[in-house]
């Protein structure tokens, strides 16, 4: 963790980093996650996929089901209730098209949609499989406290010839709960397909994702951060560094070497932290998840993070960053 003081310095660097970002390829970090909450409360986040499946292409008539058991404490209260399907590759007859994807809620057991929000991107210049893919984002009505299951059934309802595959779904709970801590919680989501292919450098195919307010650093007792990336670390050739996350990381070129020494012995995570290979997924799903502890390189305000692609090919759709206070 940083001092206050450093805050007009970060904030600097952060803002000529922003204006350096790249725009215009879709493969490139040009969507940038949308954010749905921000708050402090006594409470938590649950994030699961249930039982999903990577389905593969799904023709029209097709189906999927998915099962979610939810342990929600008995006197929690819900902030954010959604749940994502994860899609790609949708065309027909080889050209690109908009899926047409049906949710259909459990019914009996109480619980509904909302209407979908759909966020797309796709390779985007003329080429061989210049495919949709994207998140469909649901608000989940009538969900209770208390330990509980229910499914949906996804199904594929296009015109014929067309085909679509599922990496599986994602149910997002943000609650208060008076037996909590206290944490301060930002929730992000979107779909940006990032891949450093096609002229497109590593650079170039890094998705920032911004945290702003500030933040009692003092008083922090743990910072985590959570990402949700379809594809993301899938791989059947385990090639290393295929993808990196980077979080309040200062580039050499962007501070003159001396002052990097001054802060450096005065501050030693004052330049961030990268990672590489940072998702893990799971082989049925094959949805890449990172949950790391973030607290040593927290700062009193400008936090952000950054997913970069360097050959692994995914699409990053949910970002939670989530602050434990000490009391």
């Amino acid at each position: 963790m940083n001092s206050p003081r450093l805050a007009i310095l970060f904030a600097l660097i952060a803002g000529l980093t922003a204006l350096a970002a790249p725009a215009g390829a879709t493969y490139s970090g040009d969507r940038p996650l949308a954010s749905i909450y921000r708050g402090e409360i006594n409470g938590d986040f649950l994030f699961s996929m249930g039982d999903s499946v990577y389905t593969g292409s799904m023709s029209p008539g097709s189906s999927l089901n998915v099962t979610f058991d939810v342990p929600l404490p008995q006197d929690a209260v819900l902030r954010v209730s959604r749940l994502y399907v994860y899609w790609t590759w949708s065309n027909q007859n080889g050209k690109g098209m908009y899926p047409n994807l049906t949710l259909s809620p459990p019914g009996s057991a109480g619980i509904g949609l909302g209407p979908a929000q759909r966020f797309m991107d796709n390779k985007g210049f003329a080429s061989a499989y210049d495919y949709y893919v994207g998140t469909d984002a649901y608000n989940v009505t009538g969900l209770g406290p208390g330990a509980r299951s229910f499914t949906v059934r996804l199904d594929q309802d296009g015109p014929e010839d067309s085909t679509v595959a599922v990496y599986g779904m994602g149910l997002l709970l943000v609650y208060e709960s008076p037996s909590e801590p206290r944490r301060m919680l930002w929730v992000s989501e979107g779909c940006d397909l990032l891949y450093s292919s096609y002229g497109i450098s590593p650079a170039m195919a890094t998705a920032a994702i911004e945290f702003p307010g500030d933040v009692p650093v003092r008083d922090v007792a743990r910072t985590e951060l959570y990402l949700v990336a379809p594809s993301g670390g899938y791989s059947t050739n385990n090639v290393q560094g295929r993808n990196s996350l980077l979080v309040n990381q200062i580039p050499d070129e962007q501070m003159p070497a001396l002052l990097r020494s001054i802060l450096s012995i005065l501050f030693p995570n004052y330049r961030g932290k990268a990672w590489t290979d940072a998702f893990d997924f799971d082989q049925n799903s094959q949805v890449g998840v990172d949950r790391r502890d973030i607290t040593p390189f927290l700062r009193s305000t400008g936090n952000r993070a950054e997913v970069r692609d360097s050959g692994d090919y995914f699409q990053l759709s949910n970002a939670v960053l989530s602050i434990t206070m000490k009391s």
